[in-house]
């Protein structure tokens, strides 16, 4: 028996009290930061809110897509301090001390469990990748960068993916519905982490506590990062339908809110990317009749031509003029040259960890091309790019082989969509969602 079998409980189910415990101090360490923010009131008012659904986060289930999805509503750390060094590794912290606190009791042979999820093809590749990046900061002209996508590749993304392995395995002894509850219930937190943030933003839409011009600030967080949660709520939604365990009216009146604010942010990307998922997913992946791929594909025809209708002008010009004239898609065709001129890293062992900022001249800075397979092979050359490719495709094929699950379903197409998103912005570790839905369908494939 190992020392931590002996000090943690054997148990499925870990003790409300430890849960409740270290939620109530990440909420009290929040509401510490909060109250430095000027207009105190309305934010404890929403903290207050916060800390009633806080209550609930009972499960394993709850405490991933709370971390994984919900985890900005915990992280008003970044209004405060906008420095992205100190913010960074304050925040990541938080998320491996609460998530290994979970899956260490969740798990009742934490070393048996190890060597299982160290076996499994995705792990071994997600690993492999996280040794690549180390590696990279041997020569990395941007140190202080280079360290923080390390910490946050191995604190935040492995761990993600760890949670959603723990989440979607088969443990010895329980019945087989056990693991699908488990999962229905991870998607019934995603869906009620996101309608707490679409709530959120219908309030700033008449108040506008957080400026904004065109594009519906949500909390203060990144729009794209909105519109990324919002779709992935809605894809939990549809497979909640497909299982029948929601109506069509719950399901329609749930979806309206997501999809409003998701079309309210603006974000291109994401709403392109949930279109071609979900158009891809009936149509390909899905074994539906062909009236069924028909509707489909006709319902999101509709549905998008739809949004683009109801959008506001501003929004809808935005989406017009995407490299014309808007400032987010030259910024990006000015990205595009800089990556163009920088392939010649990507033969040797690339620039380094974090080596990005370098061909902007603008220092020791967090800063990247917005595409995943740009940032890997120009700071990591061909080991990082193969390790990444090797990661994805052990992923796509463990899950399409299952596909035929509704539920696997989801995880491919939630994947896919992480994917999409991960190729227009953010870097390495702010597309966590990515090695959280790979955990998942590694968890469900066994």
């Amino acid at each position: 028996m190992s020392v931590l079998s002996r000090i943690l409980p054997a148990t499925d189910r870990p003790p409300a009290v430890v849960l409740r415990a270290a939620l109530v101090l990440l909420l009290v360490f929040d509401a510490f930061l909060l109250l430095r923010l000027p207009e105190v009131p309305w934010v404890l008012a929403g903290l207050a809110a916060l800390v009633g659904a806080a209550w609930v986060v009972m499960s394993l289930p709850w405490a991933v897509a709370l971390l994984g999805m919900g985890y900005p509503i915990l992280d008003p750390i970044n209004i405060v301090l906008r420095t992205d060094a100190v913010t960074f590794y304050g925040t990541r912290w938080l998320v491996i001390g609460g998530l290994l606190l979970l899956l260490l009791i969740r798990v009742r042979k934490p070393g048996s469990f190890l060597a299982r999820c160290m076996s499994d093809p995705i792990a071994m590749w997600a690993a492999a990748l996280g040794f690549v990046l180390v590696l990279g900061l041997f020569w990395t002209p941007s140190p202080v960068y280079g360290r923080m996508k390390v910490v946050g590749y191995l604190i935040t993304n492995l761990l993600l993916f760890a949670g959603g392995l723990v989440l979607a395995t088969a443990r010895d002894g329980e019945p087989p519905q056990a693991r699908d509850e488990r999962y229905d219930s991870f998607l019934r937190a995603i869906v009620f982490f996101a309608l707490l943030l679409a709530l959120a933003g219908f309030v700033n839409l008449q108040l506008r506590y957080y400026k904004f011009t065109t594009r519906l600030t949500v909390l203060g967080i990144n729009p794209i990062w909105v519109a990324r949660t919002m779709g992935l709520a809605i894809l939990s939604l549809l497979t909640l339908r497909r299982l029948r365990q929601i109506g069509s009216p719950a399901f329609l009146l749930l979806t309206a809110p997501l999809a409003a604010v998701m079309v309210l942010t603006g974000s291109r990307g994401p709403l392109l990317g949930l279109l071609i998922v979900l158009v891809g997913g009936g149509l390909v992946l899905s074994r539906a009749s062909f009236g069924r791929r028909i509707l489909v594909l006709a319902a999101s025809a509709s549905a998008a031509g739809l949004a683009f209708l109801v959008m506001p002008e501003a929004l809808r010009d935005r989406f017009l003029r995407t490299f014309t004239g808007e400032t987010s898609g030259l910024l990006r065709i000015g990205l595009l040259k800089i990556v163009r001129s920088a392939l010649a890293y990507v033969p040797g062992r690339g620039m380094g960890t974090g080596g990005f900022p370098l061909l902007l001249r603008i220092g020791d800075r967090r800063m990247y091309p917005h595409n995943l397979f740009a940032e890997i092979g120009i700071e990591n050359g061909i080991p990082g790019l193969l390790t990444l490719v090797g990661f994805i495709g052990a992923t796509l094929a463990r899950g399409i082989r299952r596909a035929h699950d509704p539920r696997m379903l989801t995880a491919i197409l939630a994947f896919i969509f992480a994917l999409w998103n991960a190729q227009f912005s953010g870097d390495l570790i702010g597309n966590e969602w990515v090695w959280l839905f790979a955990g998942v369908i590694a968890g469900r494939s066994r």
